[in-house]
């Protein structure tokens, strides 16, 4: 068994939430279901929120876009290019199956 980038079921519902919550994120996605741009958002948005409750401690600070944020944001986007096409598929498919209806894909 192999683990699939941004294959994590928080990623993942991450991802569903914003498309399927009241503000229709889905609008934004290309017709050809490119999930790129979503999943790496939601890998940094993890990976902020993460780092911010690490201390225990909560700090009320925006998301700030500096260097570590550059660098994982550029490791995120390896990561997704590197997904094989089954990979990408499984991915593509649970993510915009909606109301169990899958995508036309």
């Amino acid at each position: 068994m192999r683990n699939i980038p941004f294959g994590n079921l928080g990623v993942r519902t991450s991802a569903r939430q914003l498309l399927y919550s009241r503000l229709r994120y889905e609008r934004y996605i290309s017709p050809g279901f490119n999930l790129e741009p979503l999943l790496t958002f939601v890998g940094l948005v993890i990976a902020w929120v993460l780092s911010q409750h690490k201390s225990g401690t909560f700090i009320k600070l925006g998301f700030i876009l500096n260097f570590d944020r550059v660098e994982l944001h550029k490791r995120l986007r390896k990561s997704f290019q590197k997904l094989t096409p089954a990979e990408l598929r499984a991915l593509t498919i649970h993510t915009f199956t909606h109301r169990g209806v899958p995508p036309n894909i």
